[in-house]
C-alpha cells in the first residue's frame, strides 16, 4: 500500500519522500505561498512504490478505456526514464483533465514568487514559533502545550529523525487553557493574530477547534484526538516575535 503523506505545514523542515513516502502532497496557498491569497496544490511522486501487476490497483495495470486503452504503468516509461512515477502521469492525464483543476498563470507566477523567499520566511516562522512555545509553556494559564520542539524522550528521538531540525520545529503550536470558556475568551480578547482556520500564513493565526473545525465532532472523538474545549491551535506568524507575545498575554490575562 502506497504511504501518502500531506507535507502542507512542513515544507523544507520534512522530507517525506527520504522517509519512504510515495507520494507527497502540498497545498501550496499555505506557506508555499505566504500570505494565502493564491489557490493551488501540489503532488510530488517519490516513485518509491511499483503499481505493477498488484490487483487491487486496476487504475494502473489495466487498460484506461477512456485514452484509448492505454495501460498507465507501461505508458510511464516513454515520458520518465526511471518508469516510476505512474502516479503522477495518471493524475496529470485523467483526473487534471476530468476535474479541470488547472492552475492559471497568474497562480503560477505567484507561488513561484512565494517560494523564492520560503527557506527565509520558515526559519522566522520556526524561531517565531519556538520562543512562543518555551513562554506559553511557562504561563500560569497555560496548562500544557504541544509542540515538536519541546518534545522529551522517545518522542524528542522521533522529532530528530523526522524534520530538518537546521530550519527548526515548525510553525505550529497547540496550547491549552482551563475549559471551552476560557477558549473563548481568548479568542475575543486577540488583537494582532487573526481569528481564522487557516495555517501557513505570514500572519499569526489561532482557531478555537472546538467552536470551529470540530464543532460537529463528537466530544469522545475530538478529545481522542487530543482536542479539548480548551484548545487553541496557533500557527505563528512572522511578525516580531515581542508583538506576537503581548498580544497571546493580553488575551490570556483576560481568561
Amino acid at each position: 500500500m502506497p504511504l501518502v503523506v500531506d507535507n502542507t505545514t512542513t515544507p523544507l523542515i520534512c522530507r517525506p519522500s527520504d522517509l519512504g513516502a510515495a507520494v507527497t502532497t502540498y497545498s501550496a496557498t499555505k506557506y508555499i505561498s505566504g500570505h494565502g491569497t493564491t489557490l493551488g496544490g501540489l503532488i510530488v511522486d517519490s516513485g518509491k512504490f511499483s503499481y505493477r501487476g498488484a490487483s487491487r490497483f486496476p487504475l494502473f495495470n489495466g487498460p484506461d478505456e477512456a485514452h484509448g486503452g492505454i495501460v498507465w504503468h507501461n505508458a510511464v516509461r516513454d515520458v520518465d526514464d526511471l518508469g516510476k512515477s505512474e502516479f503522477l502521469l495518471k493524475a496529470r492525464m485523467t483526473w487534471l483533465r476530468d476535474t479541470g483543476a488547472a492552475i492559471s498563470p497568474f497562480a503560477s507566477f505567484q507561488l513561484i514568487q512565494g517560494l523564492e523567499t520560503l527557506p527565509l520566511r520558515m526559519k522566522q516562522h520556526c524561531a517565531n514559533a519556538r520562543i512562543v512555545a518555551g513562554v506559553l509553556k511557562e504561563h500560569p494559564k497555560v496548562r500544557r502545550v504541544f509542540y515538536p520542539g519541546l518534545f522529551e524522550g522517545a518522542d524528542r528521538e522521533i522529532v530528530e529523525q523526522t524534520l530538518n531540525t537546521a530550519y527548526g520545529h515548525g510553525a505550529m503550536v497547540m496550547f491549552e487553557v482551563e475549559d471551552e470558556l476560557a477558549g473563548r475568551k481568548f479568542i475575543q480578547n486577540i488583537d494582532l493574530m487573526y481569528h481564522v482556520s487557516n495555517v501557513g500564513d505570514a500572519r499569526t493565526l489561532v482557531t478555537h477547534p472546538v467552536s470551529t473545525t470540530h464543532t460537529t465532532v463528537p466530544r469522545e472523538k475530538r478529545e481522542a484526538a487530543a482536542i479539548f474545549g480548551g484548545s487553541i491551535r496557533l500557527c505563528v506568524g512572522i511578525e516580531d516575535v515581542n508583538d506576537i507575545l503581548r498580544d497571546l498575554d493580553k488575551a490570556l490575562s483576560a481568561i
